[in-house]
This record gives C-alpha cells, sequence and structure tokens, in this order.
C-alpha cells in the first residue's frame, strides 16, 4: 500500500483526506485488510479498506480516507494504520520509505496548499486560509492549545450590518410561543442552543425540529430551550427550522449560526474571543459560498 496523496475536504465537516494506492487490490482485499484512524482523545475508526470511497487509474485502486475533526482539533495528530484480517500490521510506503503508520492534521495539509499557493486559484486559497483562521479562531473561544494558534485574518470591516439577513426568522401564533434567544458551541461538534417561551402548559406542546419530534429542556419560568447538533462548517447560514405546536396553533422559528453572530455583533460589548468567532463565522461562510459558487 503506497501514500499517494492528502487533501481537504471541503464539504461538509472540516476534516482531511489520505490517499491510498493499491498496485494489487485483488490480492490486497484476499487479507481483507481495515484502516485505523485514530486521533484526539483516543478516538478511534476502524474502516474497512473494501467499503471506503476509492477509483480507478490505470491498473492501480486509489482509496479515500477521510477523518472529520472539530474546528478547535484543527492541529491535532491523526494516525492512519493499515491491519489485515489478524489484526497484524501492514506497511505504508511514503515516498519510497516503509512505514508502520503515516501521521497528519488538518493543519498541516492546509500548510502544503499555501506552499504551493501558485498551483491553486485564488479562491481555493482563501478558502484555506479561512479554514486556518475559522479552527484559529475556535481555538482561542473554547481555550483548546491556544499557544498553537496562528491568526492571519483580523477581521476588518465585519460588522452586525454584514449579518442583516441572517435575523431570525418567526411566523404563526406568537401568544402560544415566542423566540427569546440563541447560544453556539464548539466544544466538541458545533451545536446550537435555541431559547423560546411557552405560553401555555408543557405537556399540550409538540416541539419539531428537522422532522423530528423533541422534548423541550425547562430554562427557568415559561422559557425552555432545544439543541440543534451536529452542524457542519458549510452550513452556518442554513436555517434549522423549530416548529412547535399546540392544539390547532403553530409557531415557527428559523434560525443559524449566523443568527447567534449577528445576535453577538448586535450587543454593544462581549468577549473579544467571542465577537472575533462571530466574524470569523461571516468570513468562512463567504469564503465557503465563493470556492462553490453559491449566491
Amino acid at each position: 500500500m503506497q501514500y499517494y496523496g492528502t487533501s481537504l475536504s471541503l464539504s461538509g465537516k472540516i476534516g482531511a483526506s489520505v490517499f491510498l494506492r493499491v498496485e494489487n487490490a485483488k490480492a490486497l482485499e484476499e487479507t481483507s485488510p481495515s484502516v485505523i484512524v485514530s486521533f484526539g482523545d483516543n478516538k478511534e475508526q476502524v474502516l474497512e479498506l473494501s467499503k471506503l470511497k476509492h477509483f480507478t487509474e490505470g491498473d492501480k485502486e486509489i482509496y479515500e480516507v477521510t477523518t472529520r475533526v472539530a474546528a478547535k482539533e484543527f492541529g491535532d495528530k491523526i494516525r492512519l494504520k493499515l491491519v489485515d484480517e489478524n489484526g497484524d500490521e501492514l506497511p505504508i510506503y511514503v515516498k519510497g520509505k516503509k512505514r508502520s503508520s503515516y501521521d497528519y492534521s488538518v493543519k498541516s495539509i492546509t500548510d502544503q496548499y499555501l506552499a504551493n499557493a501558485s498551483a491553486y486559484d485564488e479562491d481555493t486559497i482563501n478558502l484555506v486560509n479561512a479554514i486556518r483562521n475559522f479552527c484559529g479562531y475556535a481555538q482561542l473561544m473554547t481555550g483548546y492549545k491556544t499557544k498553537n494558534v496562528q491568526i492571519t485574518d483580523n477581521l476588518e470591516g465585519i460588522t452586525a450590518d454584514s449579518l442583516v439577513f441572517f435575523d431570525p426568522y418567526t411566523e404563526g401564533n406568537s401568544e402560544i410561543a415566542q423566540y427569546s434567544g440563541i447560544g453556539l458551541s464548539l466544544k466538541a461538534d458545533m451545536s446550537m442552543t435555541v431559547q423560546f417561551h411557552l405560553y401555555g402548559n408543557p405537556e399540550d406542546y409538540k416541539v419539531i425540529i428537522l422532522g423530528r419530534e423533541v422534548v423541550p429542556e425547562k430554562v427557568k419560568g415559561d422559557l425552555y430551550s432545544v439543541e440543534v447538533k451536529d452542524i457542519d462548517g458549510c452550513s452556518l447560514a442554513t436555517r434549522s427550522t423549530i416548529k412547535i405546536f399546540t392544539g390547532d396553533e403553530y409557531y415557527t422559528i428559523k434560525v443559524s449560526p449566523l443568527t447567534w453572530a449577528r445576535s453577538v455583533l448586535l450587543k454593544s460589548e462581549g468577549q473579544k474571543k467571542v465577537v472575533n468567532m462571530a466574524k470569523m463565522f461571516y468570513r468562512y461562510q463567504v469564503a465557503y459560498d465563493l470556492f462553490f459558487e453559491l449566491d
């Protein structure tokens, strides 16, 4: 098995892809090999090689191993190993050298992009820089390995007015429920907490998020919240819909991570690290949209 190259995963959650080249795929598959990917706090994935995304190049098969990470884990080491059906290690050849494993990170791959910037178009390099800064600001916001952070974007020119189109959208009967606010967490995968008031007996309400019924958590008094989990970095502008029903009445809330960002920038005071993260959300979304030619 030969190391063939790496790339960033530029859609969905932030991640890294390693490509492995197999010269005799049929012979290798007879050993039922698996890929073991370890990273972060003792997290490990075991993947069957035959089930990975792959393509043919001449008489060789190229397999793609993609690992998603939380934004704050940008610089964390990822280790890739190959084992056969008995758990015995299979070698990986990197530039002709035999290795028992291959180490990399999202950061190391962005370094490769920037070291060869002339090989890519402007939108690609802008997105790579946006990923680096997005992850850096996420580290600062969460206090995770902050000594390793490298920031190159001071976020000039981004204000609450830049995000005016991301105000919360509500419709329906505001006498049964009403939107209160939004919070955001980057401790692990990105998640939003949406708060709202329920003005009747909570047992008479039904709350639906993305087509799934959930039980809201009581905050205090008539204030309740629900959590929207596992938000992709490419979905900062995508609104999640919370539908609240009681009897024949309804109330709908539509918000996105950029709704949170605007709410932060509308406040006259706020922690600098939180304000910078909010601004970086906008910068990252703009770079993503330009790369994928989204309106």
